[in-house]
C-alpha cells in the first residue's frame, strides 16, 4: 500500500524530532531532556474499508523519558553471566533530569496549548483520571481571560475526599488544580467527580456504581464551528505530558461526521447518567449509538466504551480484526485475567507471533519486589501465558525507574499488528490489558482501522521491543545507580 509505505518513511524521519529541533538517534539517547516522537498524516481514501473526510487530520505524539546515564556503584552480574555497569540508557530518571520547562516545551503540551488558545473553540469537554498539571490550568485560565470559554470537566473521585474518619481532609494535586480552575472560571466551569475514592480511609464503594473513571479524553468545539478536535490516548493531564511512556492522538474532523458522532457516544452516556452505574451507562451508550447511527466498524477509528461494551464482544471483534495479521505487538502497564490469557493464547494457536513489552517491575516481582501494579501473582500469570503460548508468545522487559524517587513508567496501552503485505492495525486504549480494567472501569478502546495511522503505533511498538530486554539480559539483582 503506497500510502502506508510513505507513512512509515515519514514516521522514521520524524523519529529524529525532539521538541522543536531535529536530532540524530545518538544525540537523542544521550540527552538529559525528554524524547518525543511526532507523526502526522491526513486520513483520506486510504482503503476500501477506511472512510474519512479529506479534512480529517491526525497528529500522534509518543512521549518517552530521555535522561542522563546512571551508573551502578559497581558492576553487577546478569543472568547470562555478563556484567552490567548501569541502567539502560534513558531508563532511569531522577528529578534532576527534568527542568522547570520540561512541561511547557514538550510537544504534547505545545499541541494541547494550540487548541486551548484557538479562539474558534469556546467550549471544552474533558474526561480525565488525573488532572494535576498546573501549567495546563495556567493556559486554560489565561485563555479564559483573553476570550471566555465554558468547560465541562469530569475527573476520577479524589482519593482524599472527606470520610467518616476523624483525620483531616487532604488535598490531592487534582483537587488543588480544579480549585484554581474554579477560581479563574467561576460558573463557566462545571466539574463532576465520578467513581469511588478507593484509597481514602473507610472508603465505601457500592458494587452497583463504577469504581474508577479511567478515561483520557478532550474535545474542543466552537459555537457554529464546522470543525471539532479530539485528544485521546493513554496520557493523563500530569506527568504523562512529558515523562511517562505515553501516547497522544490529536484528531481533527468535521462536526457531525460519523467519527464525531461515534466519539460523542463515549462521553454523552456518562454526562446523562447519575449516579454513574454500569447498567445506566450501558443503556445510555446503546441509545446514543442507535440515535446517531454509528454501528459501523469500518471508520478510520472505531471506538468502544467499557464496560458498556461486553468484554466478550470486544475480544471477539479483535479476534476477527486480527485474522489477516501475523505479528502482534502489545504493551501495557498492567496485564492479567483469564479472558486476556485465553484471547492471547488463542491468537498464538492460530499461528500468530505475540510480542509483549512489560515494565521491568514484572520481572522483579517474581523475586518478591512489588512495585506499582506488579506483584508475584502477576509475574506467575506472565510465566503461565508464555508457557501456554507454545513458543509463540514472547515477553521482554523495558527497564524503568525501580529505585528512583521520580518514576516515569511504561504507561502505554497499545496493540499493533502487521503482515507480509505491510498492512497495519492498532488498538489504542485507556484500559490496561487485564480483565478487571476492561470489565469494571470506565474506559475507552479505539480500534485504528486506517492502516497508515496504525503504522505509527506499529513503528513505536517495534522501537520499544528493540530497546527492551529478555529475562536473561537483566541483572540478577536490581541495584540502585549512584545518586
Amino acid at each position: 500500500m503506497a500510502i502506508l509505505a510513505i507513512g512509515k518513511a515519514v514516521f522514521q524521519f520524524l523519529i529524529g524530532l525532539k521538541s522543536f529541533g531535529t536530532l540524530s538517534k545518538g544525540s537523542l539517547a544521550h540527552s538529559a531532556k525528554n524524547a518525543f516522537i511526532v507523526a502526522s498524516c491526513v486520513i483520506a481514501t486510504i482503503g476500501a474499508n477506511e472512510r474519512a473526510s479529506a479534512d480529517d487530520n491526525l497528529k500522534t505524539i509518543f512521549v518517552e523519558p530521555s535522561c542522563a546515564e546512571h551508573l551502578y556503584d559497581k558492576p553487577i552480574p546478569t543472568f547470562s553471566g555478563a556484567t552490567a555497569t548501569g541502567k539502560a540508557r534513558d531508563s532511569y530518571c531522577t528529578e534532576s533530569d527534568y527542568s522547570d520547562t520540561s512541561v511547557s516545551q514538550s510537544p504534547t503540551f505545545v499541541e494541547l496549548s494550540k487548541f486551548v488558545n484557538d479562539k474558534r473553540f469556546d467550549h471544552f469537554i474533558a474526561y480525565y483520571f488525573i488532572f494535576s498539571e498546573p501549567d495546563v490550568v495556567d493556559i486554560i485560565c489565561s485563555r479564559n481571560k483573553a476570550a471566555p470559554i465554558t468547560m465541562d470537566l469530569t475527573v476520577q473521585q479524589s482519593s482524599f475526599e472527606e470520610t467518616d474518619s476523624a483525620e483531616p481532609r487532604g488535598i490531592s494535586p487534582t483537587d488543588s488544580n480544579i480549585q484554581r480552575l474554579q477560581q479563574c472560571m467561576g460558573n463557566a466551569l462545571k466539574v463532576r467527580w465520578v467513581g469511588c475514592a478507593w484509597f481514602a480511609p473507610n472508603a465505601k464503594c457500592p458494587r452497583s456504581e463504577i469504581a474508577t473513571m479511567h478515561l483520557k479524553f478532550w474535545k474542543f468545539q466552537g459555537t457554529g464551528l464546522s470543525d471539532v478536535v479530539y485528544v485521546f490516548g493513554s496520557g493523563n493531564i500530569g506527568q504523562s505530558l512529558y515523562a511517562n511512556f505515553d501516547n497522544w492522538a490529536f484528531y481533527s474532523t468535521n462536526a457531525g461526521s460519523a467519527v464525531d458522532r461515534q466519539l460523542g457516544c463515549l462521553t454523552d452516556p456518562i454526562a446523562q447518567t447519575d449516579p454513574v452505574t454500569e447498567n445506566g451507562v450501558t443503556d445510555a451508550y446503546f441509545r446514543c449509538l442507535k440515535a446517531k447511527n454509528v454501528y459501523s466498524a469500518d471508520y478510520p477509528v472505531s471506538s468502544f466504551l467499557m464496560p458498556a461494551t461486553h468484554l466478550n464482544f470486544l475480544l471477539s471483534t479483535l479476534t476477527k480484526k486480527l485474522a489477516p495479521f501475523d505479528d502482534i505487538y502489545l504493551t501495557t502497564q498492567d496485564i492479567g485475567g483469564k479472558q486476556i490469557h485465553d484471547f492471547l493464547v488463542g491468537l498464538a494457536n492460530q499461528g500468530k507471533r505475540i510480542n509483549i513489552v512489560l515494565d521491568d517491575d514484572f520481572h522483579w516481582a517474581r523475586y518478591g519486589i512489588s512495585v506499582g501494579v506488579a506483584r508475584a501473582t502477576k509475574a506467575k500469570w506472565v510465566e503461565g501465558l508464555v508457557h501456554d503460548g507454545g513458543g509463540r508468545i514472547t515477553v521482554r522487559y523495558l527497564e524503568t525507574n525501580h529505585h528512583s524517587s521520580f518514576k516515569p513508567s511504561l504507561h502505554d496501552k497499545l496493540l499493533a499488528a502487521t503482515n507480509s503485505r505491510n498492512e497495519s492495525f492498532a488498538v489504542v486504549s485507556t484500559a490496561n490489558w487485564d480483565d478487571g480494567s476492561l470489565r469494571s472501569n470506565l474506559e475507552t478502546v479505539h480500534l485504528v482501522n486506517a492502516s497508515s495511522w496504525a503504522s505509527f503505533y506499529l513503528v513505536e511498538l517495534e522501537r520499544l521491543w528493540a530497546k527492551s530486554f529478555a529475562d536473561d539480559e537483566l541483572p540478577i539483582v536490581d541495584v540502585a545507580p549512584k545518586g
